[in-house]
């Protein structure tokens, strides 16, 4: 897909359909704007809760998902790219 989007829906907060190298990015800043802070300012950074290069490798070579708790948050990456945030 050549551009970000973000959709919602009544079962989530945010799902953002991205290109890979974003992924982080997307996570933290669809976190810290869920939480109100600057994504620098999130505690525990997201590094403490998986390995952001792992987690990109990961997505490289699979057509599945990752899913992972963030901040009070359930974090579902797929492999196409798409980022949801629920709570």
């Amino acid at each position: 897909m050549d551009e970000n989007k973000t959709l919602f829906c009544d079962y989530c907060l945010y799902i953002s359909v991205i290109s890979n190298p974003e992924i982080i990015h997307t996570i933290l800043s669809t976190v810290a704007e869920r939480d109100g802070v600057p994504p620098g300012q999130l505690d525990p950074p997201l590094a403490a809760v998986v390995d952001p290069d792992a987690l990109t490798a990961v997505l490289r070579d699979t057509v599945g998902y990752v899913r992972f708790r963030y901040n009070g948050y359930v974090v579902t990456v797929d492999a196409d790219g798409t980022v949801t945030v629920e709570e």
